[in-house]
């Protein structure tokens, strides 16, 4: 249920930013920020209410260069600083 709750969240948070903030942009912009967005916002979710979820992103974020980006190791917190 809790994956389920933060894609939910997303996807509505990402509506509203779509009625409210990016209205008048053209459609690619609105897209390439949108999906920015939603990534952003899912991760801060799952990371929020600590979701078994949040440990398949880290390792997804760390195969992706994590230990060399200081922003991902401080997203992974303590573990991430260990692994370095």
């Amino acid at each position: 249920m809790g994956p389920f709750a933060c894609a939910a969240s997303m996807g509505i948070l990402v509506w509203i930013s779509d009625r409210w903030v990016f209205q008048g942009w053209a459609a690619w912009a609105r897209l390439g920020i949108q999906v920015v967005l939603g990534a952003l916002l899912y991760g801060i979710l799952v990371k929020l209410f600590r979701l078994d979820a949040w440990s398949e992103i880290e390792v997804l974020l760390y195969e992706f260069g994590g230990k060399r980006s200081r922003v991902i190791r401080w997203l992974g917190g303590t573990k991430a600083r260990a692994d370095a």
